[in-house]
């Protein structure tokens, strides 16, 4: 994780923000802040029914439901940025110990 992080913040200058991503459809998003909603309210109504309650899940909801609640979108990241041959080629260091990919089948990546 270290070493893949490390490439796209310090290689690439980018953020974990930058994947490519991909994420469910409204419907299903919009059935998901619902669920969450009613579970909040059941759990605790007196936070829900206070003036920061709903608003603030709707709120933290709209801003990770493009963010934190979607994938990776590997078919996207594999096009991208070398991502493919870092790794089918490149060395990975774990545990202050070196391990090598093996070549990976294309068929594999296809």
């Amino acid at each position: 994780r270290y070493i893949i992080q490390h490439r796209q913040e310090e290689v690439l200058n980018l953020t974990h923000i930058d994947f490519p991503k991909t994420c469910s459809d409204d419907e299903v998003m919009d059935l998901i802040l619902e669920l969450s909603l009613e579970a909040e309210r059941s759990m605790v109504p007196e936070f829900f029914n206070s003036a920061i309650g709903e608003t603030v899940l709707r709120s933290k909801f709209d801003t990770e439901k493009n963010t934190i609640l979607c994938a990776v979108d590997y078919d996207e990241l594999w096009k991208q940025n070398g991502w493919l041959n870092f790794f089918q080629n490149e060395l990975i260091l774990m545990n202050d110990t070196v391990y090598a990919f093996a070549k990976m089948d294309e068929e594999l990546w296809a």
